[in-house]
């Protein structure tokens, strides 16, 4: 039996939008089932992401994040799998394609594309 509704939740070192736009389009190839969006942004510290843990453990479901950070990213999978929470880059097996594509390593810089030159 499948499900009517799920919790999405949506951890971001910047704004989010990238997130909000590949979750919406999948989400949007299931009829009759709703997604409840969390929206985590500017999530760029330990006690920031403390806080996302604590509402994913409070509301269990999906995670899919934007981070940059190692470090902070690899906590987050931990305490995905230790709620048993699905939890997915979204971004990271992009950046695998352009770095072997290109030669050579991202940058890691959180909402890069909304900088200005």
């Amino acid at each position: 039996m499948g499900r009517n509704f799920f919790h999405l939740h949506l951890v971001s070192d910047a704004t989010g939008e990238t997130l909000i736009a590949v979750s919406r389009a999948a989400a949007a190839q299931y009829q009759g089932v709703a997604s409840i969006e969390h929206m985590y942004p500017l999530v760029r510290n330990e006690a920031q992401l403390d806080k996302a843990i604590a509402e994913i453990e409070a509301a269990p479901g999906m995670v899919l994040y934007t981070r940059v950070d190692p470090e902070l990213s690899a906590r987050l999978r931990a305490a995905c799998e230790k709620i048993g929470a699905p939890c997915l880059s979204v971004l990271q097996p992009i950046l695998d394609l352009f770095q072997s594509y290109i030669g050579a390593a991202s940058l890691a810089r959180p909402g890069a594309q909304h900088m200005l030159n």
